[in-house]
């Protein structure tokens, strides 16, 4: 994935869609299909980030969500942001939305939150709010 960040200038001439597509050919989404090794790799370090994002979007917007009933994280196999809002409003029914090969790796407690595998591009469960965690 570092490497893809060398090809920023010839990617900006290209009609691929981001670097990493442009310097390994296949997108993102498509390698970590391939190879569960990347895919889990990609979730940990997600995960990893959004740890330290969900708290502190708790401590600092949490008036954001009082009042909601439900709330859809797009592109959150690792549920790692809606794990941060449900423990703060438990009340708010939670869903996943992620891609399905994300969402096959998820071997936690489905009790938080229902997952539903699919592309955010085709259709996306009714809530209403939704948080979209997903960057390819």
């Amino acid at each position: 994935m570092r490497d893809s960040s060398h090809v920023w200038s010839p990617w900006l001439r290209t009609s691929k869609e981001t670097p990493f597509e442009f310097y390994l050919g296949n997108r993102l989404g498509d390698v970590a299909d391939e190879k569960l090794e990347f895919n889990k790799m990609f979730n940990d370090g997600m995960a990893s980030d959004l740890v330290l994002v969900g708290d502190v979007v708790m401590m600092t917007c949490r008036d954001v969500f009082k009042g909601l009933k439900s709330f859809v994280e797009v592109g959150g196999g690792t549920k790692t942001m809606a794990r941060a809002i449900a423990h703060v409003f438990p009340e708010v029914e939670c869903t996943i939305l992620d891609l399905p090969h994300k969402i096959n790796t998820v071997k936690e407690d489905i009790s938080l939150a229902e997952y539903f595998g699919g592309d955010m591009f085709v259709s996306v469960p009714l809530a209403n709010a939704t948080l979209s965690m997903d960057n390819f």
